[in-house]
């Protein structure tokens, strides 16, 4: 309704065209989509390129993660790597790249949504906790 501009960033194509649609429907007055996997490095460094390139935002939120069955990884090392990359470091590696555009603007919010099993882990699922 205020002609808000918005940078959207997501792993799904498919799901990130439709809230681009749903914040345009809104009043948007531009939305910037772009695709890409941020537990991959070389994919956060080519979002953060495209923002820094695109406008200086007021606000970041960060809503990433995945919540996985603890027997369906608990036995795989690589899964196990996936989901701290995904869960843990892809997030504080994205938060270090977005924390100087804010900082040279000497304005603007990070914020994060994360998990309460961050601060209460669970034993039924206590990979994930780790990560959060």
């Amino acid at each position: 309704a205020e002609k808000a501009q918005l940078f959207l960033a997501a792993r799904d194509a498919g799901k990130l065209e439709q809230v681009a649609q749903d914040m345009r429907a809104r009043g948007a007055q531009n939305v910037l989509v772009v695709t890409g996997d941020l537990a991959v490095l070389e994919d956060q460094k080519r979002i953060l390129e495209q923002l820094a390139g695109w406008s200086q935002p007021d606000v970041a939120l960060v809503a990433w993660g995945t919540l996985p069955e603890q027997h369906d990884i608990e036995n795989d090392p690589s899964a196990i790597a996936r989901e701290l990359q995904i869960n843990g470091t892809g997030v504080i590696t994205l938060l270090a790249g977005l924390a100087p555009v804010f900082e040279k603007a000497r304005s603007g919010a990070i914020a994060v949504i994360s998990s309460v099993a961050g601060d209460r882990g669970r034993r039924s699922n206590h990979i994930y906790g780790a990560a959060k």
